[in-house]
């Protein structure tokens, strides 16, 4: 079973995120300087148990504070269905089973057998001091949201339960099964609907502290000199098709194919046969001549009135432009230092709603549009910018604002939590 991971920011802070099945966006787009057309950022929700996200797991744990020792730690009857209490906190049999199942599948991989040989039980004292940090570390986002007096509101909590139906309609596409496969998916790695939907909530939480923490900061010292861009690319090189082992061909694939629901000119249908044409003949250097004659005629669309979303949809070749939750184009956020060069001088030329002409940067061809700041996609995914760089400084404090907060929380265990093995719950 591979796990898709929701990797929170917080994940390369101090604190483990937990590992859900999810629909997450990418939110750290590409720029046009850096970006390709095959290349592909949206996500929300791709598989992101990749070699990546377990370097990040690394790195976390290594920034992640220890437990409290076992002399700081207190044993209690916390009541039917209470595995322990952090920082006052309950922990649910259900919201401990998960993580525990969780923890000891990374370990043994799903074989039983290996906690047979652990006559000095350092395996399940391991499994269980790693279970108990998971929820050590949620507990610890639930006291710092306390601390600042933040709270999630009945409209934030709403998100939760719709994004909750969204995932099973996309776990059930993606998979081609049925709405009752995804509960059989949760009771598969033992988690329940309430667990999971907290998971959400608790990351919104996360989210909603950040921001009231270090928001107006940085929009006043860091974010003041950003724009929001738009633009179409259009490439004058070909992308090869690749065959049934995932190895390039010779054989290009082809540039444009009619979007169903969108209104073509006869003069937009006879151009996008024309440089489908070049790709059948393999004709790179005849693409190359004709590609400022296709611009000019995506630029005469724009001069007759035609939206630029829409033509972003039929021409643009850059499939990491972000989107919004409505399927509309978020925009780039950018300013001089992260995207130096001739894209950034003529991007800050423009004026709001004003575009270029076809411009060339590093040989491929571009129509860039500023945007208004779009202050809904900045509130969804603002902290996701300005805690994703090492130069600025609310990383640092952030950490060691958790590391103070973990220190904080006192640890009662359940009186039945020493006779929890590796496979009790699970029974």
């Amino acid at each position: 079973m591979n796990f898709k991971k929701i990797i929170s920011f917080i994940l390369a802070l101090s604190l483990v995120s937990v590992p859900l099945y999810s629909c997450d966006k990418n939110e750290n787009s590409q720029t046009p300087e850096n970006s390709s057309a095959d290349s592909d950022t949206s996500g929300t929700e791709a598989e992101t148990g990749s070699e990546d996200a377990d370097s990040k797991d690394d790195e976390a744990s290594e920034l992640t504070y220890s437990l409290p020792t076992e002399e700081e730690i207190q044993f209690a009857d916390l009541g039917d269905g209470i595995i322990a209490n952090i920082g006052g906190y309950d922990i649910t049999e259900d919201e401990f089973k998960y993580y525990l199942y969780y923890a000891k599948t990374s370990i043994d991989g799903g074989d039983d057998t290996y906690w047979d040989d652990d006559e000095d039980g350092a395996k399940l004292h391991d499994l269980k001091e790693q279970t108990l940090m998971y929820v050590y570390n949620n507990s610890a986002i639930y006291k710092l949201a306390e601390n600042y007096s933040v709270h999630l509101d009945p409209e934030e909590i709403q998100i939760t339960e719709s994004q909750y139906q969204k995932d099973i309609l996309y776990y059930n596409q993606a998979n081609g099964t049925s709405i009752e496969s995804f509960e059989e998916y949760l009771k598969e790695i033992m988690c329940t609907e309430e667990v999971y939907k907290e998971s959400y909530r608790r990351q919104q939480l996360e989210n909603k502290t950040v921001a009231a923490l270090y928001e107006d900061d940085y929009r006043k010292n860091y974010f003041s000199d950003y724009i929001c861009v738009k633009y179409i690319m259009v490439k004058n090189y070909f992308t090869y098709q690749t065959d049934e082992d995932g190895k390039k061909t010779t054989k290009p694939e082809k540039m444009y194919e009619l979007i169903e629901g969108l209104t073509y000119t006869d003069e937009e249908k006879e151009m996008i046969d024309k440089i489908n044409s070049f790709t059948e003949n393999n004709d790179e250097e005849g693409l190359k001549a004709f590609v400022p004659e296709f611009m000019k005629m995506i630029e005469a669309r724009l001069e007759a009135g035609d939206d630029f979303d829409t033509l972003m949809t039929k021409y643009n070749c850059d499939s990491s432009a972000p989107i919004n939750s409505d399927g509309s184009y978020a925009g780039y956020y950018i300013n001089g230092d992260v995207m130096p060069g001739e894209f950034t001088a003529a991007a800050y030329a423009l004026e709001e709603g004003e575009y270029t002409k076809e411009s060339v940067f590093s040989n491929v061809y571009y129509i860039i549009k500023r945007e208004p700041f779009d202050e809904e996609y900045l509130k969804n995914y603002l902290i996701y910018i300005y805690m994703g760089s090492d130069e600025y400084p609310y990383l640092q404090e952030y950490e060691t604002l958790c590391r103070t907060i973990q220190k904080s929380l006192k640890v009662t265990l359940s009186n039945e939590f020493e006779n929890i093995t590796a496979t009790s719950l699970f029974k």
